[in-house]
């Protein structure tokens, strides 16, 4: 990793795609994902608002723990 300069910025509306104006180079997404690009490609970035809903993951298990969602069903062994 190293200090990227930032020559300027925009605020981006949401759905207006935007042409990227870098040459080439590389569009890492997710950390996993990278999408190359070269002289020649056309690339645009579009914004979509509210495009991935987010979970609460500890509120979720908090929720199950409640309510009894993490608990074994008893089994009925007969012992002889």
């Amino acid at each position: 990793m190293e200090p990227v300069p930032i020559a300027n910025w925009m605020r981006l509306d949401d759905g207006v795609p935007h042409r990227v104006q870098q040459r080439a180079g590389i569009v890492a997404l997710d950390g996993e994902r990278e999408l190359v690009f070269k002289a020649g490609d056309e690339v645009t970035t579009t914004l979509k608002e509210n495009a991935f809903r987010s979970i609460d993951v500890a509120a979720c298990m908090r929720y199950a723990a409640r309510s009894g969602l993490m608990r074994r069903p008893v089994s009925h062994t007969v012992v002889r």
